[in-house]
């Protein structure tokens, strides 16, 4: 994939840069929580002022482009015309007080420069281009009689423009614009109506908000600072990173910018995170399941259904999204009336998330170590780093083991694949971690027999689910070509999970192989 960024000189443009170049992949395409991402080849920053050229860029190759938005042929340069996938954040504007102090110079750069881009991506080639627009709260509005929103009311995106300054009337004809091309597929665009961001470091831009970065940097910096805004004034703000409180946005500063700090400030110790279970669970055995929308809701409710639970009450489900959490707790809370479900929500793909998880169990009986994700067929040597460590550094098995060992055992159940025996082409990553679970569930079974700790894998082969739905239109075969192949239920898979859950712990199934009877697995295809 390929990215341009206007504005790409500014402390916006610079911060998602970075982020970008961290990350390696940007999302294609999302369904019922898969995720599907492509590599990033290149990153344009584009700006007036020449940007800075990013270091370490980890494989990813960027470039600078000085220039107007305002002129057409800078932003058809921009852009190009290559047939891959392209994303387009456009960012480049003219400010708020610039904007009305100059109000030819505002409409050309934030109005005009916005056509040109929009235009550029049209007829870039590219398979209808990702074009994401930083539009802002300047659109909204000040709290008017006249305007759609109160002072002190929410905003939500269903919340219309009432723009009091020239800035914020061309993002609200840059929403419209950005609306109608979607509507009409030349672009995929996602507007983004961003409140003041801070802390933004450096010297001070032209946004009439300003003084909410400079009031805090300053300040940091050892400079005496007065707002001259009322202390009483409501206005939203959000940190480069994300959007959360106003303690955090100054700790976050302070994190990323410590040599603007002055001598002898740094921020204070933060404050614990939120417990990610109650910390009134009885202490009763407990089923965890690492889950990230594979097998879905079945595994619980079949647990659930069967009975299992009867010795073991609280059944805690753990992943990134609570809605689907929720969903399955009610659904296994439906399967058996007497189950009770916690949800959990934690990111598997962060060791911390995970230490804290297990930590605030009082045991785990049993772990369902579900939680596995993958990404597009790439080759090795286009893998980037980060895709490389998204998906082999998925793994739970280590903290149920230890706190399986310290109370009198338990079961560990890995989700494998099919992936371990027999590869796809384009799936260097994937497979090697599906061997490391292979060594990883022979391992944990030899050193579990002391502590009581029985360890099996089940691996797979074309479940339903939102991530094998392009296997009912073709996959990549062997021999280059794709075809469509048949895929099993998912309460066929919770069944196999039942049945080595029901075994009593003097008895091990170390590794199960349940697959779709009719897929190219077995044999020469």
């Amino acid at each position: 994939m390929r990215v341009v960024i206007t504005g790409g000189a500014g402390f916006l443009g610079q911060s998602l840069a970075r982020s970008l170049v961290r990350r390696g992949a940007l999302l294609t395409h999302r369904h019922d929580g898969e995720e599907s991402t492509a590599k990033i080849q290149s990153i344009v920053l584009a700006d007036v002022h020449r940007p800075e050229l990013l270091d370490g860029a980890g494989g990813v190759a960027t470039s600078v482009a000085v220039g107007d938005v305002a002129d057409r042929a800078f932003c058809d340069a921009l852009v190009g015309d290559g047939a891959g996938p392209l994303s387009v954040f456009h960012l480049g504007a003219v400010m708020s007080g610039q904007g009305e102090a100059d109000f030819d110079l505002c409409l050309a750069t934030n109005l005009a420069g916005t056509m040109h881009m929009l235009e550029a991506a049209r007829r870039s080639g590219a398979p209808r281009p990702r074009f994401v627009y930083a539009s802002a709260g300047a659109t909204l509005g000040a709290g008017a009689p006249t305007d759609w929103v109160a002072s002190d009311g929410e905003v939500s995106d269903a919340t219309r423009a009432t723009p009091h300054t020239t800035y914020g009337m061309t993002k609200a004809c840059g929403e419209l614009l950005l609306a109608d091309y979607s509507r009409r597929g030349f672009v995929d665009g996602r507007g983004v109506r961003l409140p003041s961001v801070v802390v933004r470091a450096g010297a001070p831009n032209a946004a009439t908000t300003g003084v909410y970065s400079g009031v805090v940097r300053e300040t940091l910096a050892g400079v005496d600072t007065a707002s001259p805004i009322a202390g009483g004034v409501k206005h939203a703000v959000a940190g480069a990173r994300s959007a959360v409180a106003a303690d955090d946005l100054v700790r976050e500063y302070m994190e990323d910018f410590p040599e603007a700090l002055a001598a002898g400030v740094a921020p204070a110790p933060a404050a614990p995170p939120a417990p990610l279970v109650p910390a009134d669970l009885p202490r009763a055995s407990r089923f965890v399941r690492a889950r990230r929308q594979r097998h879905r809701p079945p595994v619980a409710v079949r647990l659930a259904a069967g009975g299992w639970t009867d010795a073991a009450p609280v059944v805690v489900v753990a992943g990134r999204r609570r809605a689907p959490l929720e969903e399955t707790a009610a659904l296994a809370e439906a399967a058996h009336p007497g189950c009770a479900v916690v949800v959990a929500p934690a990111d598997l793909t962060d060791p911390k998330d995970v230490e804290r998880l297990f930590a605030e169990l009082p045991r785990c009986d049993l772990l369902f170590n579900n939680a596995g994700v993958n990404v597009p067929p790439t080759s090795v040597e286009d893998m980037s780093l980060d895709a490389w460590r998204y998906v082999v550094g998925t793994n739970v098995a280590r903290e149920a083991f230890r706190l399986m060992k310290g109370h009198g055992g338990g079961r560990i159940v890995n989700n494998g694949s099919v992936s371990a025996q027999t590869p796809r082409p384009g799936s260097c990553a994937y497979t090697a971690s599906k061997h490391a679970v292979s060594g990883l569930t022979k391992s944990l079974a030899l050193d579990g027999r002391a502590h009581g700790i029985a360890c099996g894998q089940i691996d797979y082969g074309n479940v339903v689910s939102p991530l094998s739905a392009a296997m009912a239109t073709g996959m990549p075969q062997a021999d280059g070509s794709d075809r469509p192949e048949p895929r099993m239920g998912t309460d066929d898979a919770a069944d196999a999970v039942f049945y080595m859950a029901q075994l009593p712990l003097s008895a091990n199934v170390l590794n199960m192989t349940v697959m779709a009877t009719n897929m190219p697995l077995v044999g020469r295809g």
